[in-house]
């Protein structure tokens, strides 16, 4: 009888380690590098969804930010634009004023992106991780990788959705040390949500990140 009990718990211990080798690892979401356009306006015009598809083509973020319902945590963000406060109409890249298309050609405002955009090292972390197998539920991981925070630094995290075939801000944190941020945890649902994480030095994003809808 003891040996039958022991032969029955040695091949349920082996069962369960042949399981968990086969298992599949946690769910992960990663993020990708990328040059970010944020727009403040009141409504989704067709001038806004022409950028936005302009954008999306060059494989450049872009944001808008709706001024006549802003987002939650916005009053921080208008504060850190950097060259004008955020105004109906407003384009920005990389935190930096670039035009305004109610003022200014449109096609003029793609250009002067398209020939400033920059290129980042990409060490920002950023990541949606499965507490589960199934992916019941999610959390987002933020974080910096081998960087010397410099004095004037602000970090932001936005989360936006998809509203037609324009990125949305739906919140958004703006703090001097990530650590600070209330990061999104035990998210039930990820479908059509968002995530752009970057960092400002002296005005200038000098490096992002972003996780597109599902």
């Amino acid at each position: 009888m003891k040996r039958l009990k022991w032969f029955l718990i040695a091949t349920s211990a082996i069962v369960a380690l042949i399981l968990v080798s086969c298992a599949p690892l946690p769910l992960i979401i990663p993020s990708i590098t990328q040059n970010i356009v944020e727009v403040t306006a009141n409504s989704a015009d067709p001038y806004l969804s022409d950028l936005a598809d302009w954008c999306d083509q060059n494989d450049i973020l872009m944001l808008w930010y709706e001024l006549d319902q802003p987002p939650d945590g916005f009053d921080g963000r208008n504060t850190a634009f950097s060259g004008s406060p955020a105004a109906e109409e407003n384009v920005y890249l990389n935190n930096e004023f670039v035009g305004n298309y109610g003022t200014t050609d449109l096609n003029t405002i793609k250009s002067t992106i398209n020939a400033s955009k920059t290129t980042f090292s990409g060490t920002l972390i950023l990541y949606l991780k499965a507490d589960d197998l199934l992916g019941t539920s999610w959390d987002l991981i933020v974080g910096e990788a081998g960087q010397t925070k410099i004095a004037v630094t602000n970090y932001v995290l936005v989360e936006f959705q998809t509203e037609g075939s324009i990125y949305k801000v739906t919140k958004v944190q703006v703090v001097s040390d990530w650590q600070n941020f209330n990061v999104p945890k035990d998210m039930s649902s990820i479908t059509n949500k968002g995530f752009a994480f970057f960092r400002i030095d002296d005005d200038r994003v000098v490096d992002a990140r972003v996780i597109y809808p599902q």
